[in-house]
């Protein structure tokens, strides 16, 4: 049975534990979160900066071996603050030591960091995004 969005998006988040306030790190909160980024300006959901934020942006299907195929899954790990400055890029670099060419003890290529990006919100809350992929094989049902 393939490994689904939900198990590697769990796994992520258990793997990032360690950026956690509670593990001795900066993150007061880290969560999955579904939808665009943009709602965290309008206030859409009340955060304890800063945050790790973990979501899932999709997949794209390689079909070169019919029946099975490559899946390749695209994952958002959204590193939010008030502030750009110290805490925010010190969490990206922490993340990505964590992450990148993690395969998460899961049966899927490890994660591959695609980009990094910054964006600051409406509201003063500045986002530094990554996207990781990674894949699985699957058969065509």
């Amino acid at each position: 049975m393939p490994v689904t969005v939900h198990e590697i998006t769990d796994a992520i988040l258990l793997k990032l534990v360690s950026v956690s306030a509670k593990s001795g790190g900066m993150a007061k909160t880290i969560d999955a979160y579904e939808g665009s980024i943009e709602l965290l300006d309008a206030g859409a959901r009340v955060l304890a900066y800063p945050a790790v934020l973990v979501s899932y942006a999709g997949s794209t299907y390689i079909t070169d071996s019919a029946p099975s195929f490559e899946r390749l899954l695209k994952f958002s790990v959204w590193h939010v603050s008030t502030e750009l400055e110290g805490n925010v890029i010190d969490l990206v670099e922490a993340t990505r030591a964590i992450l990148n060419n993690s395969s998460l003890g899961l049966a899927i290529t490890p994660l591959v960091i695609e980009r990094e990006f910054y964006t600051e919100l409406k509201n003063g809350i500045a986002v530094c995004g990554a996207e990781y992929v990674t894949s699985t094989d699957e058969e065509a049902s």
